[in-house]
């Protein structure tokens, strides 16, 4: 492993041993910092569970580290470093298979995203062990803010800040000691480009203009600098009032995505590739979806522009040709050297490859390199970490054909871990272009929301964010939940609420509240999902036909409301009789309601379920002939209860004409039913016409003709 730079050395000594969240600048390789932390609680005395790291990541750090990843079978009893998802560790923390009071400490990654199940396991963690550490890790700076920091420091029940800005003395002071040599290229955009990138942003004025127009109230702050932020960015600021927007602003908000999305691709496509993706726009059917932005003089601008650029006279992209005399100068005065451009994806790499090795390139192709004249030159999708990649390549001389703020911090951190030999790095962008502003967007984005954290840091006083922990309770019973439900925030809550929460996997609901009742929870997404797959006439069959208050609840939030099948849930109740249907607005609502239906009624036990659970049992219509079944049912004695049993014992209607009443009264259940029975079957059907066997004769009509004077 590399030396650690100072900044790393410090905060790994920060981490150690304290409740902490750690945020950091993107860029900055925290991924080293993790690594050496687990590295020294890989003692199997120790036991560290990580929770929350993405795949790729995970395989990194478990390779790195000689520890099997979550891929494979999860053993606490080893100790060291254990990864493994927050589902899964509540799931065994419930069934006391995770010895958590003896869990030296829980690391936790992407802490800006923490959800229900991160929460519940480490709720779960602090109630039974208030002595193991906790480390709640993040490099999106830009998703907290006052609020938001606050919260996650209780979920976390971290009482730590530590804040690692790029502008950091510490980190400042590290980079400088070696620092590659840049040199920036500011391409001039034609002047074809420039009047198309600007008919795209007076069509993305358009649409905020729309926008605020449409909901005055509500998107007041929008502006266009916002709408070019990532999707991602532009999603997290509208989503508290998503709920609030009607079709129209929605399809606005598509629109300027789209918008955005081409003028990335006009700094990245020559002439050909951005005519093709225009294509699509011209259809009628986009026409019809779209918000209106195709009817304005600018759209048709757009298009007539885009089709000159695709003329007679292809005109090629200025970064490309920026690129080749790069190359080309670089071939000549350095010999024998192996250059490498990064781009934002292999579209983009298969494209230049194609321009400058002049040959035709297939998208089917994994060759990413050429030589120019003595030079390798090769050509790779950003990734993170870049190091890797850097190591196994061994670059002089690295160009970033795209503007991207991470990837230039981790070729800093490179060279200042690697300070022979010195790279030179070329750093292409359009200047005045909306590529420079996106990339000027995202520095000024980061240190403000870095210098509101260092504000927000100040304030925060002792105990601040403490938050009570609880204890573990069954004060309300215990309620049986299906493992597959702990990816919702209901089994949180309810634990929550001093109910005890065992996980089982349940073939009939989702929630065994008692033991005659069975809960079946339901998003109104997965309602639609569950009515047209016919999937909920099965779960209601199977609850009705096992427990006696068989409960629908159905979670909604305000925007769905026009969208719930009202009609198809009236034809399921028509159907299912004792299935009742509880509406919910939200999680805490409907924890609030299972405690109340759980109140004065008997609890629900681990065998009782297992005996009741019968779903692989074929329906009754599929196991009995529908006309027998519907006769059967109406025979005195015959109930809903010995309906099954009767149809499956009784064989044929003349076996059951030849059993006696007492076997009769076996397969109804009582005597009383069974004597019914008998006496229906062999009692005679009239007893006064059986003993008037003789039919009266009929008398002749008589009429009365007319007589002859008439």
């Amino acid at each position: 492993m590399p030396r650690m730079l100072e900044y790393e050395r410090q905060m790994l000594l920060e981490a150690v041993g304290v409740n902490c969240l750690m945020i950091s600048a993107a860029g900055l390789d925290i991924e080293r910092v993790l690594e050496a932390l687990l590295r020294s609680h890989l003692d199997p005395r120790n036991l560290v569970l990580v929770v929350g790291t993405g795949t790729e990541l995970e395989q990194r750090l478990a390779d790195a580290l000689g520890v099997p990843s979550n891929a494979q079978k999860v053993n606490y009893d080893e100790g060291g470093v254990v990864f493994v998802t927050a589902r899964v560790l509540v799931v065994d923390s419930l069934r006391d298979r995770v010895p958590l009071a003896n869990v030296t400490g829980i690391v936790m990654l992407r802490a800006h995203a923490i959800l229900a199940q991160e929460a519940f396991a480490l709720r779960l963690f602090r109630q039974r062990n208030p002595n193991g550490f906790i480390l709640a890790v993040s490099d999106a700076p830009y998703r907290f803010s006052s609020h938001t920091v606050r919260k996650v420091m209780r979920t976390t029940f971290c009482d730590n800040l530590f804040l690692w800005p790029r502008f950091h003395s510490v980190v400042v002071s590290a980079l400088s000691v070696a620092s590659p040599e840049v040199i920036e290229l500011h391409v001039k955009m034609t002047p074809t480009m420039v009047k198309i990138q600007t008919a795209l942003l007076e069509l993305l004025s358009f649409c905020v203009r729309e926008l605020k127009r449409v909901n005055p109230a509500l998107l007041d702050d929008l502006n266009v600098e916002e709408a070019l932020a990532a999707p991602r960015v532009l999603q997290r600021l509208l989503e508290p009032i998503w709920h609030q927007l009607g079709p129209k602003s929605r399809q606005l908000i598509a629109d300027a995505k789209t918008l955005r999305t081409l003028l990335r691709r006009l700094c990245q496509s020559d002439g050909a590739s951005f005519v093709a993706q225009l294509a699509p726009l011209r259809t009628s059917e986009y026409a019809q979806r779209s918000a209106g932005w195709l009817l304005l003089p600018a759209a048709e601008s757009l298009f007539v522009l885009a089709k000159t650029r695709d003329g007679n006279e292809k005109e090629i992209c200025p970064k490309w040709s920026a690129l080749a005399d790069v190359l080309d100068e670089e071939s000549k005065e350095n010999a024998d050297t192996k250059i490498l451009i990064l781009c934002e994806d292999r579209r983009t790499c298969r494209q230049l490859l194609q321009y400058l090795s002049q040959k035709e390139v297939t998208p089917e192709e994994d060759q990413t390199f050429f030589m120019k004249g003595q030079c390798h030159v090769s050509l790779e999708p950003l990734v993170s970490p870049l190091e890797q990649l850097l190591i196994a390549f061994d670059p002089q001389i690295i160009v970033l054909y795209d503007a991207n703020i991470v990837a230039v911090r981790q070729l800093e951190v490179f060279q200042a871990r690697h300070p022979e030999p010195r790279l030179r790095v070329y750093f292409l962008i359009f200047g005045g272009s909306v590529e420079e502003q996106l990339y000027l967007t995202s520095l000024r984005q980061e240190k403000n929301a870095f210098e509101a954290l260092v504000k927000e840091k100040a304030m925060l006083g002792a105990g601040e964010v403490s938050v009570e922990v609880g204890v573990e309770s069954d004060k309300h019973g215990i309620v049986l939940v299906d493992v597959r439900e702990f990816r919702s925030e209901l089994p949180n809550l309810l634990h929550q609420k001093e109910v005890r929460v065992d996980p089982i996997t349940l073939k009939v609901g989702d929630y065994i509240v008692t033991r005659d009742l069975c809960v079946e929870r339901k998003s109104v997404s997965d309602l639609i999902g569950s009515l047209n797959s016919g999937r909920l006439h099965k779960q209601a069959t199977a609850m009705q036909r096992n427990y006696k208050r068989p409960v629908l609840l159905i979670e909604y939030e305000s925007k769905d409301i026009s969208r719930l099948p009202m009609q198809r849930l009236q034809l399921l109740t028509m159907m299912f009789p004792k299935l009742r249907i509880i509406w919910s607005p939200n999680p805490h609502a409907s924890a609030e309601m299972l405690v109340e239906l759980k109140t004065g009624h008997e609890q629900p036990s681990l065998e009782h379920a297992a005996a009741s659970h019968r779903y692989d049992t074929p329906l009754m219509h599929e196991q009995f002939d529908t006309t027998m079944k519907e006769f059967v049912s109406c025979l005195p004695g015959v109930n809903s209860k010995s309906l099954r049993r009767v149809l499956c014992r009784g064989g044929s209607l003349a076996e059951l004409f030849c059993k006696n009443e007492s076997e009769l009264a076996d397969l109804t259940g009582t005597k009383s039913t069974g004597a019914s029975l008998h006496m229906a079957l062999h009692k005679a059907l009239s007893p006064h016409l059986q003993q008037n066997t003789t039919r009266p004769k009929k008398q002749p009509l008589k009429r009365k003709w007319p007589s002859k004077k008439t």
